[in-house]
């Protein structure tokens, strides 16, 4: 029997997509791995990243297979669009959720597409810190953490930037309100998010020096040190070493 294509209606249930980490689409037994999803999954990827457009087949060529002789590619994209579709249909109980437009593709516009991503950056651009606690328990890892393709370079930059601004940001406020454990908790998690941010590194000095962890100033010092000289070959700044010099010899 022939499979019949039903049309989203107007209201239809979202497209509930997870792209911070993992790769994962939600559907009616729970949520269906990236690693699951074999074929399409590229495409699926692509357009949940860009909704509300329309995405040329050249467009996917250039992002999929740059360097593929151009009927190969656009018979990759053939196959890529028809496996997409299918995984849509499985998720959607039957519905279509791909439309083309003249060797261009996008998701239908009826269709509401939820992802953690864009949750995640409207969290992120608010100045309450309830939004920001809220931004943090989104990020569950970079961007479609590991898929491959230059394409994603750009929005891994962007959420990774929003996730190192929002640590910097509660940190700050937690040691300007004498609250150093909290100043802590949120320097270190900045620093195992970006090693050579010295400016988290100073946080946590001060923020060890408060609690009386005076051993852990020079430790994290190090730390950084050794970080700078073995990836870019130079040593911290000098306001760095003048607060290192500042805490220990208050000791």
């Amino acid at each position: 029997m022939q499979n019949v294509l039903i049309p989203l209606p107007v209201g239809a249930r979202a497209l509930d997509v997870r792209c911070l980490g993992e790769f994962s689409i939600r559907h009616a037994d729970g949520w269906l791995a990236g690693s699951q999803i074999r074929k399409g999954r590229q495409l699926i990827q692509y357009l949940v990243a860009h909704p509300r457009r329309l995405v040329s087949r050249d467009e996917l060529i250039d992002a999929f297979w740059p360097d593929c002789v151009t009927d190969a590619a656009a018979h990759r994209v053939h196959l890529v669009v028809s496996a997409a579709r299918a995984t849509l249909r499985r998720v959607l109980g039957g519905a279509e959720a791909i439309r083309s437009v003249r060797s261009s593709y996008a998701l239908e516009e009826s269709l509401r597409v939820e992802t953690d991503f864009t949750r995640f950056l409207s969290l992120a651009d608010s100045g309450d810190p309830a939004d920001w606690h809220a931004a943090l328990a989104l990020y569950r890892g970079e961007f479609l953490s590991g898929e491959d393709g230059d394409w994603l370079i750009p929005l891994r930059v962007r959420c990774a930037s929003a996730f190192v601004a929002i640590l910097d940001a509660l940190a700050r406020q937690a040691y300007e309100r004498g609250d150093h454990a909290t100043a802590l908790r949120y320097g270190l998690e900045l620093i195992g998010a970006e090693r050579g941010h010295e400016g988290a590194t100073q946080l946590a000095m001060r923020a060890f020096a408060a609690l009386g962890r005076r051993e852990r100033v020079r430790a994290i010092y190090d730390q950084l040190a050794g970080y700078l000289r073995k990836s870019l070959s130079v040593t911290p700044t000098v306001e760095t070493t003048a607060l290192l010099n500042e805490l220990i010899g208050s000791a």
